[in-house]
């Protein structure tokens, strides 16, 4: 019995997001990009994301975002 070939999914590289990485595995059919940031930075979006039909990626190019912004106060203007 013999098994029909699946067809390999090639999608172009991704860019890893400004301050941050992307590393790219294949398992022989399919490519996973799997993004992360540098110290001091957060991911916002998809972490994972995997080669589709039409050479497009699962999702969204993700975003670094500096952990510093995210905890700066929030002030409120009073007008007297």
């Amino acid at each position: 019995m013999s098994q029909s070939a699946l067809p390999v999914l090639q999608c172009p590289r991704p860019l890893p997001p400004p301050n941050g990485t992307v590393a790219i595995s294949f398992d022989g059919v399919q490519s996973t990009a799997i993004f992360g940031c540098l110290s001091g930075f957060v991911l916002k979006g998809d972490s994972v994301q995997t080669c589709e039909a039409g050479q497009q990626w699962s999702g969204a190019p993700p975003t670094c975002k500096s952990k510093a912004r995210e905890h700066l106060p929030v002030y409120t203007v009073l007008q007297f």
